[in-house]
């Protein structure tokens, strides 16, 4: 029996042992009833600070409680220019050591990393207090192009996929990125790319996708 949400309880309504030395005295079995034993699941926090399969993804962590195991949470990419530190429903894309190169080749490094359905993953550690930088492109119009880029790289992800994410903290601004944490995400679903509305006179493109909130790790261990 599991009992939610943290614990596994194993009854045994009775059990025979047989025996050997106290046959001599007439004794051939011991007899055992409701035997039981619980342990209690230990799994592994989705929020880290390390991680070795970090995808160049970013969530905004500030105020919120609601990023916890088991969670789903819609979220729509949004560019560089437009990040708010106070949205809980966008994801960006992000140059976690800001080695990316510049110009046009910025996104098209990044979305490369998407490419044939795998993330080009790379190791992380809060502790190296690496400089993150949100990525950026200088076409005509990143609204329309970037979303579009990415999403068709994503179309080709058999679904769903884990991968590990950055976590924007409070405090954070566009050219001053605070990132303490990683959290490990599922992708779940990746909804069509539609036309949004016209934004400062450009036309958009709408990137969301589905995220179940996920152990890092698909071990797990019983406490006794």
């Amino acid at each position: 029996m599991v009992t939610e949400p943290n614990s596994v309880t194993v009854t045994i309504p009775t059990y025979s042992q047989a025996t050997f030395w106290y046959q001599f005295i007439d004794k051939d079995t011991f007899t055992l009833e409701n035997i039981e034993s619980k342990a209690e699941i230990i799994v592994a926090n989705p929020i880290g600070d390390t991680s070795e399969s970090l995808a160049p993804l970013a969530i905004n962590n500030c105020n919120r409680n609601d990023l916890i195991l088991g969670a789903q949470i819609d979220f729509t990419y949004t560019s560089a220019p437009y990040y708010d530190n106070s949205h809980t429903d966008t994801f960006y894309a992000v140059d976690k050591d800001c080695t990316f190169p510049t110009g046009n080749s910025n996104f098209a490094h990044f979305k490369n990393l998407f490419n044939q359905g795998e993330v080009e993953y790379t190791d992380y550690d809060a502790s190296d207090n690496e400089e993150a930088c949100l990525v950026q492109t200088s076409f005509q119009n990143p609204l329309s192009v970037d979303p579009m880029q990415l999403y068709n790289n994503l179309t080709h992800f058999d679904l769903p996929y884990s991968m590990d994410i950055l976590m924007f903290e409070c405090g954070t601004t566009a050219n001053d990125l605070i990132v303490t944490n990683v959290i490990s995400i599922e992708i779940d679903t990746l909804s069509p790319l539609v036309a949004g509305p016209t934004v400062d006179g450009q036309s958009t493109n709408i990137l969301t996708f589905t995220a179940n909130i996920v152990s890092p790790s698909e071990t797990v261990v019983l406490k006794y």
